[in-house]
């Protein structure tokens, strides 16, 4: 364990307050949206109530052993150096702690490379939501931050900008993901071999049990490699389990070390314990049955690390964090601040006249998806009232992928839509439907404190959508305006393309469309598909060689056909090998810079999703994100296919 460097981080709200700011601003709008009209975005003068409180490191400091006393006490010292703030504290030396604001300094003279940690943030205000990731800014030498201290070459911070336009509550989240996310991935662990002569110099061995392990031998060969300097070999399947496939739900590695003090403690499966003492274990399966054992060695070179408390296939059976809440969680001594506003009834007349404004400003175009300018917040309205929707909402009894064939809860058909006012779509009775139920096997394995949700799980009566910062809008459309654009465009049928998320996609795109009647194409072939797909960017993780070369062999959109693609969502988890959110956006970017000169047209699905990334995610499993970002991906595609008149 490298000696303990205190890094507290001081976070501050970047809200623009200033003239010079709130210029930048507005060339920034005028810049991602050079077809709006000129207008100036007025910022009212807000007070940031106790914002310039100083950190409090010895606070931060108690949190962290507060939590490590806590796995002590419940016999699981083995697991705190491998989650989250643990991993930080034990491995690195590095404690994250934040004031009021998402503006992040290091207090301290240790070296800290911010690009190396990957920070989820989330800022919930009285109408708007805001979240992504906060990002690394590195202070040039020579010149002074906005503490006044002049850079250095390892200077750093980490900020989140948003922008407040109401004065009132402001409740700041900011999770743990990632360390080292861009470090590129080998091809291959160094060997993999049945001779078992390879581990016989390591004496101490340990099992645990995985989760999910699509690719078994490649995932062992990383944990191990990720253990780098203690862990020696790995071998799979494990002698709880020794028919390895034949009991897929029941992989796992074996893991070699050269003595039981080279990790401090050794980490041990109490999964395995118990479904031993419950006679669930194998280890009494005759020879014959024992699939051939593989053993290897780990690769040498630097890995990405999976800080966060979500679904992981290492650790959520046997390593799961105690609490979900707060083991990945950056410490805050006050996770509330307040914007007062000076001048209420001046202040309000401005608001309205900017979002009057916002609202006249042009439609939004696709290239306002592009990473480059897709920026934006989910925004409150009030629950449609039964004149405005008056097909009743309900609810379905299987919410995970898509509608097709599934009932109402009273048994009756599943039209969960049924009105013609288009903001009838986006209602959710209660975004915990989302969740409700876990259909992967050994669900009920998982220790339910383990994952974390929020406030934002239990919010009742939801009716929002996604808004553009740079002001422009999303047309939505009645059934008629609909079945017009389809008879206008000549849309003889929609297809979709991918797995589990591209299935869910499907499900709302049918549930859109029950009352409308595509283009009959069989007379004069001259109409157009549209095909939506995902290109199952999730399951290419491991390999990003090989979805460079599917974006690069792609061919060209032709005249008859419209092709969206989906981007990668932001996940908190990590299903499958290096499946995290920052290699999604850097794969999402790949495929724009490839796709869109041969007509294809991306919808940024990524920032939309961060904000509920832990709360409508089916099973909570981090990565299937359900409800609103998934009507608003396709309030995006009907927008840029029928507002082009």
């Amino acid at each position: 364990m490298s000696i303990v460097l205190l890094c507290a981080l001081v976070a501050a709200l970047n809200i623009l307050w200033s003239s010079k700011q709130i210029l930048k601003g507005v060339q920034k709008l005028t810049k991602n949206n050079p077809s709006s009209p000129s207008f100036i975005v007025h910022i009212p003068d807000f007070i940031l109530n106790d914002a310039s409180s100083p950190i409090n490191a010895d606070a931060a400091m108690n949190f962290i052993l507060e939590r490590k006393q806590v796995y002590k006490d419940r016999n699981r010292l083995y697991s705190w150096p491998l989650r989250g703030i643990g991993y930080l504290y034990e491995q690195h030396g590095v404690i994250l702690a934040g004031k009021h604001s998402v503006h992040i300094h290091n207090v301290q003279e240790n070296i800290v490379n911010c690009s190396d940690i990957v920070i989820w943030v989330r800022v919930n205000g009285p109408n708007d939501i805001f979240a992504g990731q906060a990002q690394a800014v590195h202070t040039p030498a020579n010149l002074s931050n906005d503490r006044g201290i002049s850079g250095s070459s390892s200077e750093c911070h980490w900020e989140f900008d948003f922008d407040a336009r109401v004065f009132g509550s402001y409740n700041i989240d900011a999770k743990l993901l990632e360390f080292q996310p861009n470090v590129p991935r080998p091809i291959q662990c160094p060997l993999v071999t049945t001779n078992a002569s390879i581990v016989e110099p390591f004496p101490v061995r340990t099992s645990f049990l995985g989760f999910k392990m699509y690719r078994v031998k490649e995932m062992c060969c990383e944990i191990c490699s990720r253990l780098a300097g203690h862990c020696k070999a790995w071998a799979t399947p494990i002698p709880a389990f020794p028919r390895g496939p034949k009991t897929f739900a029941r992989q796992g590695c074996e893991l070699y070390f050269e003595n039981e003090t080279s990790l401090g403690v050794i980490p041990i499966s109490p999964m395995i314990a118990k479904l031993n003492r419950t006679n669930h274990t194998e280890f009494d399966v005759p020879v014959e049955q024992h699939e051939e054992k593989v053993y290897g060695l780990p690769h040498h070179n630097d890995t990405s690390y999976f800080l966060g408390c979500g679904w992981n296939y290492w650790f959520t059976l046997d390593f799961p964090c105690l609490s979900g809440a707060l083991d990945d969680n950056i410490f805050f001594g006050n996770d509330t601040v307040e914007l007062i506003d000076v001048d209420e009834k001046s202040t309000m007349a401005l608001i309205n006249r900017d979002n009057a404004a916002l609202e006249e400003s042009s439609l939004c175009s696709i290239e306002s998806e592009s990473f480059a300018n897709h920026s934006g917040r989910w925004v409150r309205e009030p629950w449609p009232t039964e004149e405005e929707c008056d097909h009743p909402y309900q609810t379905i009894d299987k919410p995970l992928f898509g509608f097709k064939g599934y009932t109402f809860d009273d048994g009756s058909p599943s039209k969960i839509y049924g009105n013609d006012d288009p903001n009838c779509f986006r209602r959710d009775d209660h975004l915990s439907f989302y969740d409700h139920k876990c259909i992967e096997m050994n669900c009920a394995m998982i220790e339910p404190s383990s994952l974390w949700k929020s406030w934002l799980h239990e919010e009742r009566k939801w009716n929002g959508h996604w808004k553009h910062d740079s002001g422009c809008s999303y047309r939505q459309y009645t059934d008629m305006e609909l079945q017009q654009c389809i008879d206008r465009r000549k849309l003889h049928g929609f297809e979709v393309e991918g797995r589990s998320i591209g299935e869910m996609i499907r499900g709302y795109l049918t549930q859109r469309f029950e009352n409308i009647t595509f283009y009959n194409n069989t007379e004069l072939n001259d109409g157009t598909t549209v095909t939506i797909s995902t290109f199952g960017i999730l399951h290419y993780c491991y390999e990003p060689e090989r979805l460079k070369e599917f974006f690069e062999d792609a061919p060209n959109v032709t005249g008859n056909e419209e092709f969206f693609w989906v981007s990668g969502y932001f996940l908190s988890s990590e299903r499958e090998i290096l499946c995290l959110s920052s290699r999604l956006r850097e794969f999402s970017v790949l495929g724009e810079n490839y796709l869109t000169p041969k007509g294809y047209k991306m919808i940024n699905a990524y920032d939309m999703t961060a904000a509920m990334t832990y709360d409508t995610a089916a099973q909570r499993d981090g990565m299937h994100i359900n409800g609103p970002p998934l009507r608003m991906i396709l309030t995006k595609i009907l927008h840029y296919l029928c507002s082009d008149e």
